[in-house]
């Protein structure tokens, strides 16, 4: 959050932007905090260096014209300090307390340094301490030298206990600098507490923000993933039932016996399935690798494949399965899956071939077939307006970094060859 400065000179810079200006110094909770510390201490002395030289005035008969003149005086002195914001906020600070400097002045010659009167100086120096650093310095050497001089100029070193009675007035302007100076530093601590208060305030509402994006994202994530796992599970067993169940329609005349063994496996395929979605459900993630190797679950597959399709399928795994991830075999699982289910809903192939390696960077599965080859346009959907079995599969290679390629070789039939690297990518 960009938050605007004061310089040295008391100006607020904030690029072209200029911001209000506000004298350091505490606020007490007065007229809804716009009545400052400094300004309430400033009008009681002013009101009582006032009042107490009208006093002596009547008392010393000095006449009407001094009382005119130190009335016009403290007018001034009063009526400066309303200029404030105009001359700082335009970088004219310095001018602003010289002017406030030379008035006081005025008012202590006219007092003949009054012990009150020298008050005034106080209030002028808490003014540009709170301006800035360097004006608050000038101001104190100001004060003192125009106390002393107006000393000397009255007294000269005739009277030198005069001078004598001014130190605890400079005992008293130090504390004055002191305590202005704790006072600016208690408010920028306090103006600083406030801006890190509004940026953890926009911190924490960005990061709800992120929170909530990235919810979404895990929701459509697992959404996408649920998905992927329906098809390639249930879908992948309702596919093999339905055929299985059209195979037993077809022969129930001609061969009851093969028949009513198509209806036995389809009946134990639903049994399959059904366990498989209770799995799923009891815990939302992949249980097909579960409790055996890449290796022995392809095998599995190959051989389940070759007695329900009686079509010859020949396999080849080589290399050392154990430089392959735990969500790269699953993708080769279920590519496999996918793949031997496909030759038998859609190639009406005669032979199929799969091969699957394991390499020390990377593992690769291809499976062909020599059946009728792709749709005119590769990319087109199979007949039975799927497709999603495929779109699951390369949802999976990108997301573990790899490749899903299917092609028509030149031979004919259907080449399908995913490579997924061994590290999944961070």
């Amino acid at each position: 959050m960009a938050a605007g400065k004061i310089g040295g000179d008391g100006t607020a810079h904030d690029g072209a932007l200029r911001m209000p200006y506000r004298r350091g110094g505490w606020r007490i909770p007065l007229f809804q905090g716009r009545l400052e510390t400094f300004l309430l201490i400033e009008g009681i002395l002013v009101v009582t260096a006032y009042l107490f030289h009208v006093l002596e005035t009547v008392q010393e008969g000095l006449g009407g014209v001094h009382l005119l003149i130190w009335t016009a005086t403290i007018a001034a002195f009063a009526l400066i300090q309303r200029t404030e914001e105009g001359f700082v906020s335009r970088g004219y600070g310095a001018f602003y307390i010289a002017a406030r400097l030379a008035v006081t002045t005025g008012a202590i010659w006219l007092t003949h340094v009054d012990f009150i009167t020298t008050f005034l100086f106080y209030v002028v120096v808490a003014n540009a301490w709170g301006i800035s650093q360097r004006i608050g310095i000038g101001a104190a050497l100001g004060a003192a030298l125009a106390v002393y001089s107006v000393m000397f100029l009255m007294a000269g070193t005739r009277e030198p206990q005069e001078y004598v009675r001014l130190l605890p007035w400079v005992a008293g302007l130090c504390f004055v600098v002191g305590t202005t100076q704790l006072a600016k530093r208690e408010q920028a601590e306090h103006a600083r507490s406030e801006e890190l208060l509004v940026e953890l305030t926009a911190a924490h509402r960005q990061l709800q923000e992120y929170a909530a994006q990235a919810r979404q994202l895990a929701t459509t994530e697992e959404r996408n993933r649920i998905a992927r796992e329906i098809h390639d599970s249930l879908g992948h067993y309702l596919t093999i039932v339905n055929v299985q169940l059209e195979t037993a329609l077809a022969l129930r005349e001609r061969d009851p016996v093969r028949a009513d063994r198509a209806t036995g496996e389809a009946k134990r395929l639903a049994g399959e399935a059904l366990a498989d979605v209770r799995r799923s459900v009891a815990a939302l993630r992949p249980s097909a690798l579960e409790g055996q190797s890449l290796r022995a679950a392809i095998e599995g597959q190959v051989a389940h494949f070759r007695a329900h399709s009686e079509l010859p399928v020949e396999l080849s795994i080589t290399g050392d399965e154990t430089h392959c991830s735990q969500a790269a075999g699953l993708a080769l699982y279920r590519a496999a899956q996918e793949g031997l289910t496909n030759i038998r809903k859609h190639a009406g192939a005669h032979r199929v071939g799969m091969q699957l390696h394991f390499g020390p960077l990377a593992t690769e599965l291809i499976i062909t077939d020599d059946g009728r080859g792709l749709p005119t346009k590769a990319n087109e959907r199979p007949r039975d307006g799927g497709g999603f079995g495929l779109t699951g599969l390369r949802e999976r290679a990108t997301v573990l970094g790899g490749t899903l390629e299917l092609r028509a070789p030149q031979g004919g039939g259907t080449e399908l060859r995913l490579t997924l690297p061994c590290a999944v990518p961070r």
